[in-house]
């Protein structure tokens, strides 16, 4: 599954419900693909949401999970392909683009409602710092 971003072409990019579901909705603004301004307590707020409140690709507009409609629409959403599907697992791609407190409350809603389900998040870095930062996060349900 994939929370922070969907394709432009995506049927809920022609009729949002109201325009701030998506991060930076008239213009591409890259992500700068820096982990480390997750766990940085130096890093500034420029800098962070450089990484995570921006569009992962041209073509992949930034889902804002800060916003309360979208959340509950992304929980609900998980929910439902996990029972239409009968799902014992998910691999969360890319896990730290996505909204930190979005991703504890995925989780704990995830979690509480499927005690024995198994969640992998994707995550392309070899740097420890940054792995232990965001298995940390994701234990926190």
């Amino acid at each position: 599954m994939i929370m922070n971003h969907c394709g432009s072409g995506h049927w809920l990019m022609n009729d949002l419900p109201s325009k701030n579901w998506i991060n930076n909705p008239d213009q591409f603004i890259p992500t700068s693909h820096r982990r480390t301004t997750l766990l940085d307590p130096y890093t500034s707020e420029y800098d962070r949401k450089l990484f995570s409140d921006v569009w992962f690709a041209k073509t992949m507009p930034d889902l804002n999970q800060r916003n309360p409609e979208m959340s509950t629409y992304l929980i609900q959403n998980t929910i439902w392909w996990i029972e239409y599907l009968g799902l014992s697992d998910i691999r969360m791609s890319p896990y730290p683009y996505s909204d930190k407190n979005f991703m504890r409350d995925w989780t704990c809603a995830v979690m509480n409602e499927y005690p024995y389900f198994n969640i992998c998040g994707e995550e392309w870095t070899l740097n420890p710092a940054i792995l232990a930062y965001l298995i940390s996060n994701m234990a926190m349900h």
